[in-house]
């Protein structure tokens, strides 16, 4: 394999979890996107501003609503710096919110995707519920049950993979699906070897890029 390879990022929105997953891709006559990491950012739950127990403790930054945004907006900045992302994935979910609170935190988290990407001078790319489930499931319906057993089963190397991380993968599987690659597991057959190559890219002792199978230094 010959060049840097290229990343994309996948965002499964939300206002207290926000699940990502990165995809590097390989180009040529058979263009390859491979799922390296997923996880969650913990962005924090709605505060009750109601101030320590006797009412009388001054209110605190971290009391606020909007610092989850805040957090959301240093996840997002340093993550696209560090992948160096040429594009980012998200579900597009415009009718199915189970309540206004739940959809205020979506489009919440939506304009703050929408505002980094801007930095990056890029617009982060809708991806349809159905389109999702679809790549996940093989039909354009399931449960969020049947998204994580299957993305864990096609992806073992990733981990334990928590319900909006697998949603991330599941995203970033459809949008690379609709835009040509071939979205495939990696060569590691283990969590094991996985976190091996991924830690010696982070130690600098090996350049981004998947290992050929059967390599383990």
């Amino acid at each position: 394999m010959s060049g840097d390879p290229e990343h994309v990022l996948a965002i499964d929105l939300g206002s207290r979890h926000v699940g990502w997953a990165r995809f590097e891709l390989r180009g040529g006559e058979n263009p390859t996107a491979v799922p390296v990491a997923a996880g969650v950012w913990e962005i924090g739950n709605l505060p009750a501003l109601k101030g320590s127990k006797n009412g009388k403790r001054p209110p605190r930054p971290a009391d606020f609503a909007g610092v989850r945004w805040a957090r959301l907006t240093a996840r997002l900045t340093e993550t696209l710096r560090q992948s160096a992302a040429q594009k980012v994935y998200f579900e597009n979910v415009v009718a199915r919110h189970a309540s206004r609170l739940a959809a205020a935190g979506y489009f919440g988290s939506l304009a703050v995707l929408e505002q980094v990407c801007a930095g990056c001078l890029m617009n982060p790319v809708p991806v349809a519920v159905q389109e999702v489930k679809r790549f996940a499931l093989g039909r354009g319906a399931g449960e969020k049950k049947e998204v994580i057993a299957a993305m864990q089963a096609a992806f073992p190397y990733l981990g334990p993979l928590a319900e909006d991380a697998a949603d991330a993968v599941a995203i970033g599987g459809a949008g690379l699906t609709a835009d040509g690659w071939i979205v495939k597991a990696g060569p590691w057959e283990s969590v094991a070897d996985h976190r091996i190559a991924m830690n010696l890219v982070a130690e600098g002792r090996r350049q981004p890029g998947l290992f050929m199978p059967g390599e383990t230094t």
